[in-house]
Formats: structure tokens, sequence, C-alpha cells
């Protein structure tokens, strides 16, 4: 289930500031680079310095025919979206992530990053940190073959 960019973003962010806006949060970075390529702002994810994922920000509106193949490429058994794990729940100083094997807990500027030992432990960290079934968590599971990156 995708519901969002996982992305620590609690209000609205304005395309006509003056200067591209910034936001930090534990070992991620958000740059929106405004009218940076061919006149339209671009989104970047920069993770402990590096670039891990970005999109441009087009305003206008696009028919859900143009998503046809993107949709039918993203329900692939090899894709993606079908092979990542991804949960990010954030408050205002915190956040919890799980990403496939790993769990990651930020608490102001500390991060602690804690390896998952298998299904098992992943399904048991859904339910202890998300509230969400250990049923539900175990069906989803159950359709990944492999655990790809998320931001890749």
């Amino acid at each position: 289930m995708d519901v969002g960019y996982a992305a620590p973003f609690y209000h609205p962010i304005p395309l006509d500031l003056p200067k591209n806006y910034e936001l930090t949060f534990g070992r991620d970075k958000y740059i929106l680079k405004l009218k940076a390529k061919r006149g339209y702002s671009e989104l970047q994810l920069i993770r402990n310095g590096k670039y891990k994922h970005g999109y441009i920000i087009k305003p206008h509106s696009r028919s859900i025919s143009e998503f046809k193949s993107v949709i039918e490429n993203s329900m692939k058994s090899t894709s993606t979206f079908l092979n990542a794990v991804l949960l990010v729940k954030y408050d205002s100083n915190s956040s919890v992530v799980i990403h496939n094997l790993s769990l990651i807990e930020i608490k102001d500027s500390h991060v602690n990053k804690v390896p998952l030992k298998d299904k098992d432990d992943l399904i048991n960290q859904i339910y202890l940190k998300f509230g969400i079934s250990k049923d539900i968590a175990r069906e989803s599971l159950s359709l990944i073959k492999n655990f790809y990156d998320a931001w890749n």
C-alpha cells in the first residue's frame, strides 16, 4: 500500500518561495529546488549525504491513461513496489521507520538503526511500532520474494 512520499511534511509547501526549501530530519534532508529543471520545481531526498531519490513537480494535471505503463510495471512481481517494505510514522521530533529488515528510530537528531533477523521479527515490529495486526502483516509479507531498496 502506498499512501504518500513517507516524508515529514506537516503542511503544504508553497512553490513561490524566494529560495529553496530545506528540511532535515535525522539522517534525511529534503530539498525543494524551486524552478530547478525546465522551470519546474524538484524535490530531492538526500540520505546520509547521498542523493537517494527525487522527482520533478509538474503543476499541470494529467490523465490517468498517461500512467498506464507505470502502473502496469509497478504491479510486476519483480517491481520494487511489490518487493519493499516501507512503513513510516512521524511526530514533531521523532519518527519510526521500518524499511525491509531494518527498524530505524529517530528522536531529535539521534538515529538508532536496528537490523531485524527475519520475517517473523519484521512482523513483530510492524505490530509493536505501527499496530498492524500480525495476521495482516504476515499475509502481506508472504508475497515478497526479495527486499529491494524503496529509495533506488
